[in-house]
Order: C-alpha cells, then structure tokens, then sequence
C-alpha cells in the first residue's frame, strides 16, 4: 500500500472504536484507524514497538474520551494522537509535569498544553520538563501551532523536517542533544521569528531562508 499525500485539512471520520479480538481483526482496524491518523505512512511497515504504533493502540483502544468533535475541529483527532506519540517517544511517564495528559479529557486540558478558542493547538510549552528521546515526526500534524517550547531536555536525534508544516513563529530546542542538520524546512514557515538552538551539535551549514531568525 502506497501511503496517501499527506494533507491536512481533507475530510475523514474516526472508526469507532472496537473491542479486541484476534490478531487479525486487531491489525485491520489498527490500519483502518492508520489511514485516517498517519495517512502518510505506510502502517505494513510499522514496527509493533514503535511510538506511532503505541499512539494508534492507545487512541484505538485505550483512550476513554467520550466526547464528540464537531464538524470544525475535524483536525482534532489527529492532534490528539500526534500529542500521545510525543508524549511515548520522550519518555511521558517520567516528565516532571504531565498532568491529565493520556486521561479521558479533552486534550486542551492537558498540562503545559494552549489551545484557542476552536480548540486547535497554539502552544506546547515543555521546555525544562525532563523529556528523554526523539521529537516525533507526528509533529508537523499540529498545522495551527505557533509556539514549541522544548529547551533544556534531553531530546536527541534529528529536529524533524515536518516542522515546516506548522505556523511556528517561535522555536526553542536550545540546551538538548540534537544533532544533524538545521532542516531547511524551517524557513518555509513565513511566520517564523525566532529560532533558539543553541547548545545542540547541529552542523552549521549556511541556510539563505533561515539568515533573517534569531537563532
């Protein structure tokens, strides 16, 4: 199966939740759910232990929301399933704050979490919160997030290359381990200001439409 161009604001609908049963049955409705929260990825490669697999199980099976999203917030969903896997790839469990994140509330009720009046995700403000592991590519899905706070961590690897999906104006990963290439991406978001970075191990390579930032 050939993943599905990724956009953002086509319409879908959640299947509904089912009870588990055998492996098969499992399997399918995890990669009907797939299809609707990552459709840009291949769900006949996911590895059963990786972070977007756990999502799909937790939002599958696990999470005991029982409200309805209307209508406008038919992005809502797949937010919510980026903010679970953000929260297993860096280690949730032994932040310093994550208070109500994976309960059964709304997900804009979750600690260090800003949403707007829609509901839409605006900030996520985690700097300094002992985050342990990689920022999940799941990432880009958040198109209305203008503030991404994670300085002072211990975030390793790569700054995901979907960012530039988002409407950041304000980036700060400084005093992390983060490595590679400052992605280019980057400087697509026209409304980027301010980019912090500083005491990574990112290779410095000259970026035309990342010069105006304050980094």
């Amino acid at each position: 199966m050939n993943p599905a161009i990724w956009n953002p604001l086509r319409q879908y609908s959640v299947p509904p939740k089912c009870p588990r049963k055998n492996e098969h049955e499992t399997r399918s409705y995890l990669a009907e759910l797939a299809r609707v929260l990552i459709p840009e990825s291949d769900f006949g490669v996911l590895d059963e232990s990786s972070d977007q697999y756990l999502g799909l199980e937790w939002i599958g099976y696990k999470d005991a929301y029982e409200g309805q999203f209307s209508t406008t917030e038919q992005f809502i969903d797949r937010h919510r399933y980026s903010l679970v896997v953000l929260y297993f790839s860096t280690s949730g469990r032994a932040w310093t704050s994550n208070n109500l994140w994976l309960p059964g509330e709304h997900h804009c009720s979750w600690e260090l979490v800003v949403c707007n009046d829609d509901n839409r995700i605006e900030e996520l403000n985690l700097s300094d919160n002992g985050l342990r592991g990689m920022l999940p590519t799941v990432l880009g899905n958040l198109i209305f997030l203008q503030t991404a706070k994670f300085a002072s961590n211990q975030i390793r690897g790569n700054l995901p290359t979907e960012l530039g999906r988002t409407a950041l104006v304000t980036l700060r990963v400084n005093s992390n381990k983060l490595a590679g290439a400052m992605p280019s991406e980057l400087g697509h978001v026209g409304r980027l200001k301010t980019l912090d970075a500083a005491n990574n191990t990112f290779e410095i390579e000259s970026h035309s439409n990342l010069d105006d930032l304050q980094i």
